[in-house]
């Protein structure tokens, strides 16, 4: 059986003016690329005011150390301010449990319901 299909061409070697060409479309390229990141980083330093300039608005001497906040989210306006007295610690009511045994009273399954299920399964 004969193949009918045709040879493919054999490939043109690439003339002068189309690697001219590519090597304009690239550069072109990459002094567009540069130009919009140039661009970007002047609109990002003009939006985000001097943090000298804003220290001083503020009343702040540049490099001074600042104090941590007490309570951060609610300077944010998160959650309301808490009173003094909450943020003491309060004592815990907790009772101290004997696990000597190697059993934690809250991982043991509740004794009515496990009543409940042995009744159900006589």
């Amino acid at each position: 059986m004969t193949d009918l299909t045709p040879a493919p061409e054999p490939l043109q070697p690439i003339r002068a003016d189309d690697r001219l060409r590519r090597l304009q479309f690239g550069i072109a390229g990459l002094v567009g690329v540069l130009l919009l990141v140039g661009l970007a980083g002047m609109i990002s330093d003009r939006a985000n005011p001097d943090d000298a300039a804003a220290a001083a608005a503020a009343g702040v001497k540049a490099g001074a150390p600042t104090a941590a906040p007490d309570d951060p989210l609610a300077e944010l306006g998160v959650q309301p301010a808490a009173p003094e007295e909450a943020t003491k610690a309060a004592p815990t009511n907790a009772v101290p449990v004997d696990v000597r045994d190697g059993a934690v009273p809250d991982l043991q399954p509740d004794p009515v319901l496990q009543r409940a299920r042995d009744a159900a399964k006589k």
